[in-house]
Order: C-alpha cells, then structure tokens, then sequence
C-alpha cells in the first residue's frame, strides 16, 4: 500500500490526506483527444460505437 496512506492512516491528519490524494491525481493517466483519434476510443459516426 502506499506510504502516503499510510502516513495519512497513522496520523488521521488532513494535510497528510490531502498530499496523499495529490500524488494520486499525478499518477492517474488521463485519456486525451488524441487517444480518441488512435482509434482506442470505440465511437462510431451514429454513436453507437461500431
């Protein structure tokens, strides 16, 4: 588990908390427009994905 948490499970501190959910919200891989036109974002011309 990670130490954040951990860190945050010890303490019950929200500034501990809140370090924990930022380095979450920067390890989280966001899916961009560009994805969608590699053709891994399955929608199709009347919207029902085919």
């Amino acid at each position: 588990m990670n130490d954040l948490w951990q860190n945050f499970v010890a303490s019950g501190s929200v500034a501990d908390y809140l370090k924990y959910k930022q380095n979450e919200k920067q390890n989280e891989v966001v899916q961009t427009d560009a994805d969608k036109d590699k053709g891994t974002y399955n929608q199709g011309t009347d919207s029902r994905g085919e």
